[in-house]
């Protein structure tokens, strides 16, 4: 999904976005500020960060009534994946502790079915 209309460049955009999307806002502002040299407002950064996401759910929602209207048959679909998801908090070398996710994706094969 290309950059949306803005006032600031669409590489800030993109910073702020990435950094409010995995961030609280005001963390992300101080990476920010740290990391560009540029003071943005925490309602700044949550309002590009919001208006960003609500448009990566618009096309979301787009895409899949777009599946439904096509329709595919029960068993016509794709290969079957297997998903599995996992987290659990390390220590570091600071002493702190951090979440850590782990997911994996593999494509589903029973090899009593050949």
């Amino acid at each position: 999904m290309g950059p949306l209309p803005s006032r600031y460049t669409p590489r800030l955009v993109e910073h702020m976005v990435r950094l409010g999307s995995k961030l609280p806002f005001r963390q992300a502002q101080g990476e920010l500020e740290r990391f560009s040299g540029l003071r943005i407002g925490v309602t700044t950064l949550q309002r590009q960060t919001q208006q960003y996401g609500a448009a990566c759910e618009a096309v979301t929602a787009a895409e899949v009534a777009a599946l439904e209207e096509e329709g595919v048959a029960p068993g016509q679909g794709g290969p079957k994946l297997v998903v599995s998801a996992d987290g659990c908090f390390v220590a570091l070398t600071t002493g702190e502790w951090r979440e850590v996710k782990t997911v994996a994706v593999g494509e589903y094969e029973a090899a009593w079915d050949k």
